[in-house]
């Protein structure tokens, strides 16, 4: 949602095209962008203390849901 404002924020001042295809694929791939950044940092810091075999699992899960997220905060923003 914080992308998405960040996002709206650029196309109301012009610096993004209104394009739909091009909003949704700025706010899916920023927060998948994201989502795998965090990913990263928790891995290097050992913030995950999850077992190896239920880490990748939940990374996958947790980039999932980030991804659907952004998908359902974009089509409401396009509804309103």
């Amino acid at each position: 949602a914080a992308l998405h404002e960040v996002l709206y924020g650029m196309h109301r001042l012009g610096n993004l095209p209104r394009s739909f295809g091009t909003y949704m694929l700025a706010v899916v791939g920023g927060t998948f962008v994201v989502g795998i950044g965090w990913e990263v940092f928790e891995y290097i810091l050992g913030i995950a203390t999850l077992h190896p075999e239920t880490y990748w699992p939940d990374t996958i899960k947790d980039l999932a849901l980030d991804t659907l997220g952004a998908i359902v905060i974009a089509i409401a923003y396009i509804r309103k």
